[in-house]
């Protein structure tokens, strides 16, 4: 993350976050393949347009690439910075 220029203080917090998101049917705030405002890591809004590929959802966003992995039992989330 410091790669990305967030500052220490904003890293800590990040290792110490303890995530549990819901996932609910039919309840989006985004729709697939349309651009839609997106809050990124540091509290920023910023257009983007979500993809879906299988069972994974991808989105550039300010310099990062996210793709969420869902399975029957986990969502893996991986995070890295546009080379």
């Amino acid at each position: 993350m410091k790669a990305i220029g967030l500052p220490d203080e904003l890293i800590q917090k990040g290792k110490d976050i303890k995530s549990v998101s819901e996932i609910e049917e039919n309840v989006n705030t985004f729709t697939i393949g349309q651009e839609a405002e997106l809050e990124t890591i540091t509290g920023e809004k910023a257009k983007a347009v979500v993809q879906r590929g299988g069972n994974k959802l991808k989105v550039s966003l300010k310099g990062m690439k996210s793709v969420t992995e869902l399975t029957m039992t986990h969502c893996v989330k991986r995070m890295s910075k546009h080379k």
